[in-house]
């Protein structure tokens, strides 16, 4: 496996290389705008298709391997997990294990009720809209993400991986995706040199919520540099297989 002073510098020169093929073609990406594709959900599904495939998954990608599941894009893993909020308005949020900040500081911000605490909810003001959890915490196994996720369906159940930035596609809940209706994952790129600061992130949905997804995370909401350079990280799986699981 990689180390991570080895892993940080390789991913500083594709950072690197990103950026001189910016300066060198006449800033493409920096003068435009993603309206055609504003989810960035064109341009990062083949370099994700690659990243679940290595996990095993390739037998239930779609047609010209291409993964049927929703995407979405922005900024960093906080912001995401902020516009996800929105998808429990008019309900709760039931949180089963240690909440994502961002996530509950858009709650508080948007007068969402908030549950705390594992086992079935009951007497909640409102119904349960949007199941939250983190990972790894005290459901660190993706069978009991499964079972947990099974158990509420169809409320949505948003997985927050940002402290899993280094675990393959195997070891993450997006594995689960494809056989679940109601599961988000919300993702960052390895929070190493310069890729901390000019990465986007991103969230992966069950096919059924692509919709939902998209409705509530604003488009164009991450720079199209930063989805280049993503993009180029999750197409390298000489890195990607190497990234060793956090904790």
């Amino acid at each position: 496996m990689t180390g991570t002073g080895e892993l940080a510098a390789t991913l500083d020169a594709v950072v690197s290389a990103e950026f001189s093929a910016e300066l060198g073609n006449g800033l493409p990406a920096i003068n435009s705008y993603l309206v055609s594709d504003p989810w960035a959900d064109e341009l990062l599904r083949p370099a994700l298709t690659g990243w679940l495939a290595e996990a095993g998954t390739a037998g239930w990608l779609a047609e010209g391997d291409r993964w049927p599941g929703g995407i979405a894009s922005g900024p960093n893993p906080g912001a995401l997990l902020a516009a996800l909020a929105g998808l429990a308005v008019g309900g709760t949020v039931w949180v089963v294990n240690q909440g994502s900040a961002e996530l509950l500081h858009a709650a508080a911000l948007l007068g969402i009720p908030v549950l705390n605490g594992a086992g079935t909810p009951g007497g909640v003001a409102g119904p349960v809209a949007l199941v939250h959890l983190r990972r790894p915490w005290s459901l660190p196994r993706l069978a009991d993400v499964e079972a947990l996720a099974r158990q509420v369906a169809p409320v949505p159940v948003l997985v927050d991986e940002t402290d899993l930035d280094r675990c393959r596609a195997s070891d993450s809940a997006a594995a689960l995706i494809a056989a679940l209706d109601n599961l988000i994952v919300v993702r960052g790129l390895p929070r190493l040199g310069r890729l901390a600061e000019h990465g986007a992130a991103f969230c992966l949905s069950s096919a059924a919520l692509t919709a939902r997804l998209q409705a509530t995370v604003p488009p164009l909401f991450a720079t199209p540099l930063a989805l280049r350079i993503t993009r180029a990280v999750l197409g390298r799986l000489d890195l990607v297989v190497a990234f060793e699981p956090a904790g």
